[in-house]
């Protein structure tokens, strides 16, 4: 009792061949004893998963050990110092399409993530970058009693270019607003709404870069938020595509919003 234990801890990527391409069982047996024979001493089962998926058992049962967020770091290098820590190829943030220490620097200062380490039992630190997301389910009266919800397919911005989106409405929620509560998420959710369904436009209309529709040349939906209703609160882990071996958690909040005037 109170003796604390410090781990060192190395990881390697090993690449073997010969590994079967399923799911498979392995023997391991003891040395050899005085009579020559090795007993069993296990059987192994071994499964084949994705990365992202090895992490949600790694993360279930670890504990939250410290959190990082807006004035935490006074500088991006003592930012670099503290992830420095952790197995993370600090040298490729910042090359090629991976974001630099700079970058989640102004997001940690700008109230749009935070940074976790969480502690396993065998002494394995996991560092989480967190974003919560709220997710707006946009029905009308009409439309729920048949459980039918709007769902974006594609955005074009005033560039021209068109990106695939499909998803729900969402937004993500400012870090300086935690806790969140029923009326901060009602109050993201109407903002959203006026935000993205105030104008209405022709289903087959597209933008052209050398006349963009103003405001006073676009007809009012007259769509009005009639009521908001928390839903349900989940978390995803997945390797962040912004920063190299990184693990983002997002905390995805739902809510479902019925809205009056939607076509």
């Amino acid at each position: 009792p109170g003796l604390m234990t410090g781990y060192h801890l190395y990881t390697v990527d090993i690449v073997c061949e010969g590994l079967p391409a399923v799911d498979f069982n392995t023997l391991e047996f003891e040395g050899p004893g005085k009579d020559g024979r090795r007993h069993l001493k296990y059987i192994h089962a071994w499964v084949w998963l994705e990365w992202s998926m090895i992490q949600r058992y790694l993360f279930d049962g670890s504990e939250l050990k410290e959190r990082k967020s807006k004035g935490s770091f006074k500088s991006v290098q003592e930012l670099e110092a503290w992830l420095g820590q952790f197995d993370v190829d600090l040298e490729s943030w910042g090359t090629s399409s991976w974001k630099s220490v700079q970058r989640l620097f102004n997001e940690l200062e700008g109230s749009q993530t935070q940074l976790e380490r969480w502690g396993r039992n065998d002494g394995v630190p996991l560092l989480m970058r967190v974003v919560h997301v709220l997710q707006v389910k946009v029905t009308s009266m009409e439309a729920a009693a048949k459980q039918k919800f709007l769902f974006q397919v594609w955005q074009q911005g005033a560039d021209g270019n068109i990106r695939d989106v499909n998803r729900t409405m969402a937004r993500k929620l400012c870090t300086a607003d935690l806790p969140f509560d029923a009326q901060k998420f009602e109050a993201v959710a109407k903002t959203v709404v006026n935000e993205q369904l105030s104008y209405l436009a022709d289903v087959h209309a597209r933008l052209s870069k050398d006349n963009l529709p103003t405001r006073h040349d676009s007809d009012s939906s007259g769509v009005k938020v009639v009521k908001v209703e928390f839903c349900d609160h989940r978390f995803d882990l997945e390797d962040s595509p912004s920063f190299k071996d990184m693990t983002t958690m997002y905390h995805l909040y739902t809510v479902e919003v019925i809205c009056e005037g939607l076509p």
